[in-house]
C-alpha cells in the first residue's frame, strides 16, 4: 500500500509538474487514493461519504477530521487551513471542463476554510464548495 501510495503521489506530482490536466478516471483514482487513506484512519462510513456527495454534511467530528485529511492530502490545507495559493495551482491539473468551475469555487470558499479549528475548517470549506456547484464536487 506505501509503495502504491508513493507511486500514485509521483505520479500526480509529475502531472502538477507538467500541468497537464487529467482525465476523469485519472481524478476518480487520484479520489480514491486519498479516500482509501482517510477512511480507515477516520473509522468513516462508505454512506457517509456517499452522502456528502448527495448534499448531507453531518456535523460530526469523525466527518469534519475525514474531509481535513482530505484537503490535507490533496495539498489543500497548510498549517490547519485551507490553502488558496495551493488549490489554484492544482487547477490544471483538473480536467478541462472542470478547471473554471472549480476555480470559481475555491475563489468563493476559500475564506470559509480559516478557522482556528482545522478539521471544521476542512468542513466548511468542503461543503462551501460541494453547495457553490455540486456537480463539481470531487472530493473523495
Amino acid at each position: 500500500m506505501k509503495i502504491l501510495l508513493f507511486l500514485l503521489s509521483c505520479a500526480f506530482i509529475s502531472n502538477r509538474i507538467e500541468a497537464s490536466p487529467m482525465n476523469e478516471a485519472q481524478l476518480a483514482n487520484a479520489a480514491k487514493l486519498i479516500r482509501n487513506v482517510c477512511q480507515p484512519k477516520l473509522k468513516i462510513s462508505d454512506k457517509l461519504i456517499e452522502n456528502m456527495h448527495k448534499g448531507d454534511f453531518p456535523e460530526n467530528e469523525k466527518v469534519m477530521c475525514y474531509l481535513e485529511c482530505v484537503l490535507r492530502m490533496g495539498q489543500l490545507m497548510k498549517n490547519g487551513k485551507f490553502d488558496e495559493k495551493s488549490a489554484l495551482s492544482q487547477i490544471p491539473t483538473l480536467p478541462p471542463e472542470r478547471q473554471q468551475p472549480t476555480r470559481d469555487s475555491i475563489k468563493k470558499c476559500a475564506e470559509k476554510g480559516q478557522n482556528d479549528d482545522k478539521c471544521l475548517a476542512a468542513f466548511e470549506t468542503a461543503k462551501c464548495i460541494y453547495f457553490d456547484n455540486p456537480e463539481n464536487y470531487f472530493l473523495p
